[in-house]
């Protein structure tokens, strides 16, 4: 399981497979309920049994719980990635058509972006620039 784990999966299949395991769960819990009564019924002498099978009852409930915590979480997560997405679009879209030039630079000053305006002010492509120091050092 922990190599299924580190596959990277979409948030599509994540909760596909997320929704089957607790589907397998809630079956789960209704046969361990039917065995904690047909135990209880045959009024066995030994109280390990139905104590053993109360027990896998309550990890299974609390164990459902979980899995219903991280569905939502997983949820909540695809939507601020969609989120993220939309505005990282919007901030290219607006950062690519400002009239301005913009260059970032990381910390050595290295080119990160340039925006169209930078590039028509250079006169070079978009795509030269990034990489680029924006000053070269003696």
């Amino acid at each position: 399981m922990g190599e299924y784990l580190h596959k990277k999966m979409s948030a599509g299949t994540f909760n596909r497979d997320l929704k089957r395991f607790m589907q397998q769960l809630e079956a789960l819990q209704g046969r361990l309920d039917r065995l904690y009564h047909c135990v209880n019924a045959a009024n066995d002498q030994s109280h390990l049994l139905p104590s053993a099978f109360k027990e896998l009852g309550i990890a299974s409930e609390e164990l459902q719980v979980a899995i219903e915590e991280l569905l939502a979480q997983a949820e909540e997560s695809a939507a601020m990635q969609l989120e993220l997405a939309a505005e990282r679009q919007r901030y290219q879209h607006l950062f690519q058509f400002l009239p301005h030039a913009y260059l970032e630079t990381d910390t050595n000053g290295k080119i990160i972006e340039a925006n169209q305006a930078a590039a028509n002010l250079l006169n070079v492509s978009q795509q030269f620039l990034v990489g680029k120091p924006l000053v070269q050092r003696a």
